[in-house]
């Protein structure tokens, strides 16, 4: 067989993201390279609750199934000079011969296994589910924007993904580790549908397909309530199998404070207000046993930031607001604050009900806004 070393770098990129690195099931390591047409071959890789299929154009595609380990191919790929990767079988099926321009190399095969499917329950086939349709880059923004609150603690696991639902007549996405939470509003939906819990890996390996993509328009198919599964097809031989968390996300809204009872309303320069939150990151809570809690006091017509840790020492600055008054003193982890107003340019809000109540930055009606909880100081 011969293929393009451009498509099956490509190809191999994502399938590493989804293969796993060690397993005690060698062949999750693998993907399978079958014929999918006469100048067509199709790679495949899970780690069962991810099922990658991507069809490329080949030369001479296989006639039966081959099982490679997914990382020594990709870096096979990665150091290859020549434009096409040839692939040649031993007469036993056991190796396959790589010409890679400069080097010829040959790699053990995996012989009297199949690659794992997963089950059917927990794949969204084409025309089933809910299809949400959005341009690539849109779909990537969407899921970007909610990424990183996502949760990696295990024990509160219906936490571990970005919970794609329908709210007020629009797509919406919204993660919470239970001290921060992100949310983003979509394009616009009347129709109702289950709401899903796409895991954390199936939202980064989704973003690198979208990335990939040049497609006008990227569908994402969610199954329906007792189908716990998503489908991405960006309609360029690249669909995506995953398994949603099988769980109930909590009730959101209820830890967001209603901004109309903010006594509070600060609007701020995000961009400098971002840059000190990093300094004061990296001088104190950088230090051995540092602290991320930075404290936010009023002074006038600005407020004082600082940060501290016995020992380490202090970080004190002082920012002046565009409009409002601060009055109240509190505290708030500095690494959430980073990332809530990372991507901002304009001036955004803080809005503050009180000193133990949650943050809100951004404008809660627009279509991203971010909570941060308030910590004691």
């Amino acid at each position: 067989m011969k293929i393009s070393k451009k498509a099956l770098a490509g190809a191999l990129k994502l399938a590493t993201m989804v293969v796993e690195k060690r397993s005690t099931i060698p062949v999750l390591s693998c993907v399978e390279i079958t014929r999918a047409g006469p100048r067509r071959a199709r790679l495949r890789g899970t780690d069962l609750d991810l099922m990658l299929d991507i069809e490329i154009e080949c030369e001479q595609p296989p006639s039966a199934p081959l099982l490679i380990n997914a990382r020594a191919l990709e870096r096979a790929v990665r150091e290859a000079r020549a434009d096409a990767i040839a692939g040649t079988l031993s007469n036993d099926g056991e190796t396959i011969s790589l010409s890679l321009g400069h080097i010829d190399l040959t790699l053990p095969m995996m012989t009297g296994h199949e690659l794992p499917e997963i089950s059917t329950s927990r794949k969204v086939e084409d025309g089933e589910g809910t299809p949400l349709f959005m341009a690539p880059k849109d779909m990537k923004s969407f899921l970007t924007s909610v990424e990183y609150a996502i949760s990696s603690e295990a024990t509160r696991y219906y936490l571990n993904g970005a919970y794609i639902h329908q709210k007020e007549g629009h797509i919406c996405a919204v993660a919470t580790n239970g001290h921060r939470l992100a949310f983003t509003r979509g394009p616009a939906f009347d129709e109702p549908f289950s709401g899903k819990i796409v895991m954390t890996k199936a939202v980064s390996v989704m973003k690198a397909i979208l990335s990939q993509s040049e497609s006008e328009e990227a569908c994402l198919r969610l199954g329906d309530e007792d189908h716990l599964a998503v489908r991405l097809d960006t309609g360029e031989g690249i669909v995506l199998h995953a398994k949603t968390i099988d769980g109930t996300f909590p009730d959101y809204p209820r830890v967001i404070p209603d901004a109309a009872e903010a006594s509070d309303v600060l609007e701020v320069d995000p961009i400098e207000f971002r840059a000190v939150c990093r300094s004061l990151k990296a001088l104190i809570a950088a230090g051995p046993g540092g602290s991320s809690t930075a404290k936010l006091e009023p002074n006038g017509t600005g407020f004082y930031l600082s940060s501290h840790q016995p020992g380490e020492g202090r970080a004190k600055a002082h920012l002046p607001v565009l409009s409002g008054k601060p009055s109240h003193t509190l505290g708030f982890n500095l690494s959430y604050m980073i990332d809530a107003l990372a991507g901002r340019r304009n001036s955004e809000r803080l809005h503050i009900k009180s000193p133990s109540s949650p943050i809100i930055v951004g404008d809660p009606t627009a279509d991203h806004f971010d909570v941060v909880m308030p910590l004691g100081v």
